[in-house]
């Protein structure tokens, strides 16, 4: 069985949708193949990944676990669910299968390529501040033992790529979010804001 830390779990639900007409957006994607499995979530603003673990030793499998499913064996209060490669998940006292029969938008052709680690490539992208606030949510969950920080460690080509961000200590998840659409008006008004604010000027 492939052990799944509820921590991890909790932190992976943040990033799904209680209620979508698009059903893959309310549940957790895991697949298991070259001796890797991983897990992702997305709201389709945002994306988690979940490095589970690099040592997997059976058939390759996929599929989205509903994250009722993922609600009600947290439910149980235990540090670890099971995950057998058919999607049940057990506990010491149930065990639960609930399936989202949708397939999975290609993560690693429409985001997780996308992302450039080239330094100094672009302006800030303008983050909604609520994602910013479910990202400490997450590192709080992930470093429970100190105060969170998280970095990101890449910013979008001319500020329209993925945004993504690790947290210090945890080095098997990275949370990905798209920013807002940015317009030269935007941008202007901040730049205003900041030399009132802060008396000072420069050229922009």
């Amino acid at each position: 069985m492939i052990v799944l830390y509820s921590s991890y779990l909790k932190a992976m639900l943040i990033s799904t949708l209680k209620q979508d007409r698009r059903a893959y957006l309310m549940g957790i994607y895991i697949r298991g193949i070259d001796k890797r499995v991983e897990a992702f979530s997305s709201d389709g603003h945002r994306l988690s990944k979940w490095l589970i673990t690099t040592t997997y030793e059976g058939e390759d499998f996929e599929f989205i676990i509903h994250r009722e499913a993922i609600e009600q064996a947290l439910l149980a209060k235990e540090h670890e669910v099971r995950l057998t490669s058919d999607g049940t998940l057990h506990t010491r006292i149930s065990k639960i299968t609930k399936l989202i029969d949708e397939p999975y938008p290609d993560v690693d052709k429409t985001v997780i390529s996308r992302i450039n680690l080239e330094p100094n490539i672009s302006d800030n992208p303008l983050i909604n501040c609520s994602y910013l606030k479910d990202l400490y949510d997450i590192a709080k969950l992930l470093r429970t033992n100190r105060s969170p920080q998280f970095w990101a460690v890449n910013h979008p080509k001319d500020g329209v790529g993925a945004v993504v961000y690790t947290i210090e200590g945890v080095d098997d998840f990275i949370h990905i979010i798209m920013p807002m659409k940015e317009d030269s008006s935007r941008k202007n008004k901040a730049y205003k804001t900041i030399r009132n604010v802060a008396n000072i000027d420069f050229n922009n």
